[in-house]
């Protein structure tokens, strides 16, 4: 089962990590004999859905293994991936895909650093405490949604009333379709001060400003 969440993890002591979710080591077939080779390689799929990573890996014993890694931008957001492979032995390729719609949210440019990769097997885990740099990436080389806000465009205070607007995209539809929109309105905190929930609307494909 690739790329599924993890448990809370402890990276300030290699060697300490809690396995992924769908690690499994309690069947026979799990392997007892592989390492990382700390060679990695990217690349965006071919539907622009997701950031591929090829983890190499040295497969001793043929057997069920996970690969496990964070994905970081500058601004230290993180992404996870996981996957959960037979492996024959030999060099292996193992692919890791971090989710382009995440990425593209975080409408972040620049480049990215996979970091705590690490290989489970039945007995042992082997951790990477290296840092691969990857090439720049913008949040646009991935698909975009069928629909999406895209900006927020301003806000304005008029008396005990603050008005926001949202700039909302859709694509690959030509048809009208209805749409629910909400917010929650935050200190910095991250205390709720207000939610808000906008009536349903109907938006065709193009742009659209919503108050």
């Amino acid at each position: 089962m690739p790329n599924q969440g993890i448990e809370e993890n402890d990276y300030a002591n290699p060697g300490k990590q809690t396995k992924p979710s769908y690690c499994r080591t309690d069947i026979p077939e799990t392997g007892t004999d592989a390492s990382l080779t700390g060679a990695y390689r990217e690349k965006i799929s071919a539907d622009k859905k997701s950031l591929q990573f090829d983890v190499e890996v040295d497969v001793r014993d043929a057997g069920w293994y996970t690969v496990f890694a964070n994905l970081y931008d500058a601004n230290r957001r993180i992404y996870s991936a996981e996957n959960y492979v037979w492996l024959e032995p030999g060099v292996r390729n193992v692919t890791l895909d971090f989710d382009g719609a995440l990425l593209r949210k975080s409408r972040f440019d620049g480049t990215l650093t996979l970091e705590n990769v690490t290989l489970f097997g039945a007995t042992f885990e082997d951790f990477d405490g290296d840092v691969y740099t990857t090439q720049a990436f913008s949040y646009a080389d991935f698909s975009p949604p069928v629909v999406e806000i895209t900006a927020l465009i301003t806000h304005v205070q008029t008396g005990d009333t603050m008005v926001f607007q949202t700039k909302i995209t859709q694509t690959g539809r030509t048809t009208a379709n209805a749409y629910f929109l909400s917010a929650y309105l935050c200190t910095e905190n991250g205390e709720m001060v207000d939610y808000v929930k906008v009536p349903p609307f109907r938006r065709s494909r193009g742009r659209a400003r919503m108050t």
